[in-house]
């Protein structure tokens, strides 16, 4: 898919480490995308405070792009603050094969966020988030 493609403006990418996520997304800003990525946040808050926070970002009209590993964790929170059919976003791009060797904490971050998106993907699908499958590994879709 070309980044031209997009048929959405309510962005989110996310997936493990050293992926390709934030050379993605640049792609998006020189598209125009306003772009938010939580290694900012991560910097200054602590796992659970940072996830929170990303997941106000959802609450805001597009178009934006929110990209990172902490993404699943804030589409999950979005999720139990919004029960029903609300979306968190129109499309997620997922990228779940590292490109470069990871560091054993790395590749521990690249599971957790895996079992996330594995836990939360039967509910962004039953409200209509639109998956993209970026690379090889990703959880089994319905």
């Amino acid at each position: 898919m070309k980044l031209e493609e997009i048929p959405t403006a309510r962005i989110v990418v996310s997936g493990g480490p050293r992926c390709g996520k934030t050379t993605f997304c640049q792609g998006l800003e020189a598209l125009g995308f306003e772009v938010r990525h939580t290694d900012a946040l991560i910097e200054r808050f602590e796992w659970s405070q940072a996830s929170l926070l990303a997941s106000t970002w959802l609450e805001h009209p597009g178009p934006w792009c929110c990209e990172g590993t902490t993404m699943v964790r804030a589409m999950r929170k979005f999720c139990a603050r919004h029960p029903g059919t609300l979306k968190p976003c129109d499309v997620l791009f997922w990228f779940g094969l590292p490109r470069l060797e990871l560091s054993d904490g790395q590749a521990s971050m690249l599971k957790s966020v895996h079992t996330i998106l594995t836990g939360i993907l039967p509910e962004l699908q039953r409200r209509g988030v639109e998956v993209k499958m970026m690379s090889e590994r990703a959880p089994e879709t319905t």
